[in-house]
């Protein structure tokens, strides 16, 4: 597992839509985009060339983020979108791991909220596996693009 923590997982994992619509503002060159450019400068390069390096850290991170859940067994898959797209709670997600399951012709199945707390731990480790470039330097470029900071 890498140093990722739960709560940086299921950080990613709750808003990895609204970061990328967020990122998408500081596209260059479309009508409908908010380009943030320095007021100073820090570090080398032009502006543009530092702009293009944030994103391609953010974008990389979120696409791998993004692999690992399509990676996912589709039971997993199924988990971490009702945890993380549509916010059910672990009781909610056992329910309709159960409704599923009887649906199957499993008559006498039942998902409890353990199980259900099980496999979001086992979404945590496989996401946070699955995404070496999630590193300092890609958190300093979500706070800076959350916190509406100035582009290195």
């Amino acid at each position: 597992m890498s140093d990722l923590t739960a709560q940086q997982v299921d950080y990613l994992l709750y808003r990895r839509t609204y970061l990328r619509r967020l990122l998408s503002l500081t596209e260059p060159n479309t009508s409908s985009s908010i380009v943030k450019q320095p007021t100073r400068s820090r570090g080398h390069g032009s502006p543009i060339e530092r702009i293009a390096l944030f994103r391609s850290v953010i974008s990389k991170g979120l696409d791998e983020l993004d692999e690992a859940i399509r990676a996912l067994p589709p039971n997993l898959r199924q988990v971490a979108s009702w945890k993380y797209e549509q916010h059910l709670t672990y009781r909610e997600i056992a329910a309709r791991e159960t409704k599923r399951l009887k649906r199957r012709g499993l008559k006498d199945a039942r998902v409890s909220t353990s199980t259900v707390h099980y496999q979001v731990q086992k979404i945590r480790e496989r996401c946070a596996s699955r995404c070496p470039s999630i590193n300092e330097e890609f958190w300093r470029a979500i706070r800076t693009l959350t916190d509406g900071g100035v582009l290195p």
